[in-house]
């Protein structure tokens, strides 16, 4: 029985840790929508030359020794259980996942959390599903990967409560790369995320599979998701005369 635990790193906050075969790694890809201009991919903060490589450094050099050794990192969008997408820059060591919020602007840490492959149970890659009742979805969605902890699926009060700490996470590629921008950058797209993911996984000698199927997502009717999302308020950007954020 494994013996790991889920940390949560809040850089503001303290520490708070909560309890919490063969790899497939032939990952088809299908990031591209419709194309994002130049001018809009200046506007992400992260896209900035070497910025996602100093923020690597600085999440390098606070975490443990045994995580230190990173096989690869990427800036990818998670969409939490409400539907809102956030700006996270995703690692992987040795031996653990790691998930951080990063202020882009101001280049600083709010949050990781450290997940080691022990309690990875599934890594499950494909189209985003909405419930066939949704009233609202979005149309924007694309190749996602779910990755569920413990063989946990979260009960019907977690998946109303917009503040509720899921056993699962969910990431796309980023957004200017989920929209066919200019930059190519592989760090940016999920399906290179998740081929690195098998193999580390498979390395620290897991038995979890990497498969392909429907990505189930749990929104019904989230209108202020849509805006939120529409207006990129989970990305570190320009917006107007200035730039300002809210709920990363």
């Amino acid at each position: 029985m494994a013996t790991e635990e889920l940390t949560t790193i809040r850089k503001e906050g303290g520490l708070d840790e909560v309890d919490t075969g063969d790899v497939v790694v032939q990952i088809s890809s299908d990031d591209t929508n419709t194309s994002a201009s130049s001018g809009e991919v200046i506007q992400y903060f992260a896209v900035k030359e070497n910025t996602i490589d100093e923020a690597v450094t600085m999440i390098r050099d606070m975490l443990s020794a045994k995580d230190s050794n990173l096989k690869g990192y990427w800036l990818l969008t998670e969409i939490d259980h409400w539907d809102f997408e956030q700006e996270r820059l995703v690692l992987l060591s040795d031996c653990s996942l790691i998930i951080c919020s990063f202020n882009f602007r101001f280049k600083y840490i709010k949050e990781w959390k450290i997940i080691p492959f022990p309690l990875i149970s599934e890594v499950l890659y494909g189209d985003p599903v909405y419930p066939s009742t949704a009233l609202v979805w979005s149309a924007e969605r694309k190749k996602s990967v779910k990755i569920t902890l413990n063989g946990e699926e979260p009960g019907f009060f977690q998946r109303w409560n917009p503040f509720s700490d899921l056993p699962f996470v969910i990431f796309e590629s980023h957004i200017v790369e989920r929209r066919g921008s200019v930059t190519g950058d592989p760090r940016l797209q999920v399906h290179n995320f998740v081929q690195a993911l098998g193999e580390a996984i498979q390395a620290a000698g897991q038995d979890v599979s990497v498969t392909e199927g429907p990505v189930q997502l749990y929104t019904y009717c989230n209108v202020w998701g849509m805006v939120y999302n529409q207006s990129r308020m989970g990305f570190h950007k320009t917006r107007g005369f200035g730039s300002w954020e809210m709920r990363q």
